[in-house]
């Protein structure tokens, strides 16, 4: 009934995905994302075309094998606003209960 992915639990957004599944005990990460999670990036993201030379030391000139590289930098980043507002559902201890 629930399916792989449901938008809303009780009416709450819910979402899905495999961010904690990294080797962690966290099973899970649980709160308010929308009034207690902030993110943003910069508003100027730089590009720079490399047309020639070997920028990233692979033994290759990038002109000889007909290439360009195109190499942004993005700035990125969050804040929890309130860490009460979230909790974190955690796989017990071997031999744990």
């Amino acid at each position: 009934a629930w399916g792989a992915n449901p938008g809303s639990i009780n009416g709450l957004k819910a979402d899905i995905n495999n961010t904690v599944s990294g080797g962690t005990s966290d099973v899970a990460i649980i709160g308010d994302f929308v009034n207690y999670f902030q993110w943003g990036f910069a508003k100027e993201i730089p590009l720079e075309v490399i047309k020639y030379g070997d920028p990233d030391n692979s033994g290759q000139d990038l002109k000889g094998y007909n290439q360009v590289y195109l190499r942004s930098e993005t700035f990125l980043g969050w804040g929890i606003l309130d860490e009460t507002s979230f909790a974190r559902i955690i796989k017990p201890a071997a031999g744990g209960n």
